[in-house]
């Protein structure tokens, strides 16, 4: 997990156990919860990025592999099943 996502973590701890002066560390299963959360999430943010990066170059007249509907549906139906949207 690099240093981003580890302060992205502690934000979510503090959100969650309180933001006092005596929060404790996180605990492991809160860590180990919130990998499982990135390593599902990250492929499917991934196809996202992937998608909206082809559609600028597309929009820009860069020559690259066209964005289909095919392709972003079913990418945003998985990423709204994800997140229970």
């Amino acid at each position: 997990m690099n240093d981003k996502m580890k302060l992205v973590m502690d934000e979510a701890w503090k959100q969650w156990y309180g933001n006092d002066i005596d929060t404790p560390r996180t605990s492991p299963a809160f860590e180990r919860g919130f990998r499982v959360a990135l390593e599902t999430l990250a492929p499917v943010i991934e196809q996202l990025i992937d998608l909206m990066e082809r559609s600028d170059m597309e929009e820009f007249g860069v020559d690259c592999m066209p964005v289909t509907n095919g392709e972003w549906f079913p990418a945003i139906e998985e990423a709204k099943a994800i997140i229970g949207a």
